[in-house]
């Protein structure tokens, strides 16, 4: 175990050029958080708790059914996903969640999907639109307990650059491979996107089934191998760090990614996964609704663990893989996202520009994150296959 403590730090700066991506790296990485290393494989694991069910009926043609969390007790099946393809859809179902409640499926209510990988199903409209004054590139970092005083130790950074390519009006979560430090994503930055890094949990699971990746994503207690306050999970930071941004950078918008009673508003957030991140990834889509989740040289959970087959909160049309073919871990990450119902056959698109009629996406490359690393070292650059699952507007 590692518990690394970080001073407060509040230091707005102005920076040019692209930030660095860090990959996977040796040594555990532990911030405010009791865990232990090692890397273990297991083909037993404990599901996660059920509760109530709340179903978001349809509204027609342009309804908003989304997903949203539920109380009490009780499951329910879950509801059908929308098409890529477009067409009027049908009322919402409802599924577990591991919150220990359900939400509404995946088969949200009404509208019609924009066809492709553009915007399926029917998410609501933002509640206001985004208003940006900034005209340069800030990064801003701050300690874990300026945003919430409950929290411990870690670093958050909050980039953004409109200067640089289209306004995206997406928020971007990136995270690294197993043991790398809160993970940056100048590639998203210099497209455009708001860009938030926040510290977490990030070590080799041992818990039978993995239920790790679910407790450093949520908060909740799922795992006896880590001992984390609930405002140490990834749901709760992204919060308090919105927040403490819309306050601190006024001039960015930050605030255009909560609600009304100030809760993250998880349909126009981005989560990037490479490998552990992966993981991460596919654990969120077990809690909340996003814009996407895309994940890369992932996912490696043993595939009999109980949370891989709780129904998809976040709707998997809107769900990406890419995997490098010579990447000793890609049967396992074929077989998992193929278990967890996202769209399309494993397609390689090496040589192929997009649009692609699939979200499971293969290279000719082998365990990589792929969108962003540097290709001073004669890698090839996979930036339009990640534009494509960004959905990046131009």
């Amino acid at each position: 175990m590692v518990v690394r403590s970080l001073g407060l730090v509040s230091v707005l700066s102005l920076v040019v050029g692209a930030v660095a991506c860090s990959g996977e790296s040796g040594g555990a990485t532990a911030n405010g958080i009791s865990g232990s290393g090692g890397a273990s494989s297991s083909t037993a694991g404990t599901a996660p708790a059920t509760g109530g069910s709340s179903v978001v009926p349809g509204a027609g043609s342009g309804g908003n059914g989304q997903p949203t969390a539920g109380v009490g007790g009780g499951t329910s099946a879950a509801g059908t996903a929308p098409s890529n393809g477009g067409g009027s859809l049908g009322n919402g179902g409802t599924s577990t969640s591991p919150q220990g409640g359900t939400a509404a499926g995946g088969g949200n209510a009404g509208g019609t999907s924009a066809g492709g990988s553009g915007n399926p199903g029917s998410y609501p409209d933002p509640p206001r639109p985004i208003n940006v004054t900034r005209t340069t590139r800030i990064s801003f970092n701050f300690n874990a307990t300026e945003a919430d005083p409950g929290a411990t130790g870690g670093q958050h950074t909050g980039e953004f650059d409109p200067s640089k390519g289209k306004l995206q009006k997406k928020l971007v979560l990136p995270f690294g491979g197993v043991n790398s430090d809160p993970w940056k994503m100048g590639w998203a930055v210099d497209r455009g996107y708001h860009v938030l890094t926040v510290d977490l949990w990030n070590d080799y699971p041992k818990d039978p089934g993995y239920p790790e990746y679910l407790e450093s994503w949520s908060g909740e207690d799922k795992s006896t191998n880590l001992n984390q306050p609930k405002n140490n999970g990834v749901m709760e930071r992204v919060k308090a760090g919105l927040t403490f941004l819309a306050a601190n950078d006024v001039e960015s918008d930050w605030g255009y990614y909560l609600d009304a009673q100030g809760e993250v508003r998880w349909n126009d957030v981005i989560l990037f996964g490479y490998s552990w991140g992966g993981q991460l990834g596919v654990a969120a889509s077990k809690y909340v609704a996003m814009d996407r989740i895309i994940i890369t040289s992932a996912p490696n959970v043993p595939i009999d663990s109980p949370w891989l087959k709780q129904p998809n909160i976040t709707p998997p049309e809107r769900c990406f893989f890419l995997g490098g073919n010579k990447d000793g871990e890609h049967p396992t990450h074929k077989a998992e996202t193929l278990l967890l119902g996202w769209p399309g056959d494993v397609i390689n698109v090496t040589h192929m520009a997009p649009p692609y009629a699939s979200n499971r996406l293969e290279v000719d490359d082998g365990h990589s994150s792929f969108c962003g690393r540097p290709f001073n070292d004669g890698m090839v650059d996979w930036d339009s296959i990640c534009e494509f699952m960004f959905h990046t507007q131009k």
